[in-house]
């Protein structure tokens, strides 16, 4: 999926940033398939740098693109680093409304200390949004997500003036991270005191890559 200029919320893309989201049943079938797959090979040797989230799965609701996220043990929220995803279908009715609020939040979760990073992709400009953000801990994430401001109103009139044709909201706790990428050292650094399993590191060269 392509991403955002800047922190990846502008409405001009960003040609040289590529994401991929995978669901994989563990994370040993997870890091063979990222090692060993030759299209993950072909994606490694041309980027010039990436960087893996290694996530488990704690909530989700919603759909993307008609799939949902199966979770038939969910994970509870540990006192770690998390990540939230969410994705949504832009009703086209309903985009000018909809990038109206983006700059605002944005800005509001850059500014916020219990932000750690996050980026903005998609599958398509405009229509079809991911916002993946890693927060310090669950409680920073709920703060954010239900007592900012310009987060709430957003909320409420997106599902009060049906901005979405179709949404998905998934929680995870962050196991790990390989890799390289400008804005990932905090988390590393807040990962390190839990004593996380550290992740099979993934072969990632320190000049390529892909996010």
């Amino acid at each position: 999926m392509g991403t955002g200029a800047g922190a990846g919320f502008s409405i001009r893309p960003n040609f040289g940033v590529f994401s991929f989201f995978g669901v994989w049943p563990n994370i040993d079938v997870a890091k063979d398939q990222l090692c060993e797959a030759p299209v993950f090979r072909r994606y490694f040797s041309h980027a010039k740098r990436s960087c893996t989230f290694l996530l488990e799965p704690v909530s989700s609701r919603g759909a993307w693109d008609g799939f949902e996220l199966p979770i038939d043990d969910p994970a509870p929220f540990q006192n770690w680093p998390v990540v939230a995803l969410t994705r949504a279908t832009i009703n086209p009715f309903k985009a000018r409304a909809f990038w109206r609020h983006v700059p605002a939040i944005s800005d509001r979760a850059e500014q916020d200390k219990a932000q750690c990073f996050m980026i903005g992709t998609g599958e398509l400009p405009w229509f079809r949004q991911v916002t993946f953000s890693v927060w310090r801990d669950e409680k920073a994430l709920r703060r954010f997500a239900r007592q900012t401001q310009s987060h709430g109103v957003a909320a409420k009139r997106a599902f009060s003036e049906s901005w979405f044709l179709e949404s998905c909201f998934s929680r995870f706790n962050l196991l790990g991270i390989s890799g390289d990428w400008p804005g990932l050292q905090n988390v590393s650094e807040l990962l390190e005191p839990r004593k996380r399993p550290d992740p099979q590191r993934l072969p990632t060269r320190s000049d390529e890559v892909l996010v």
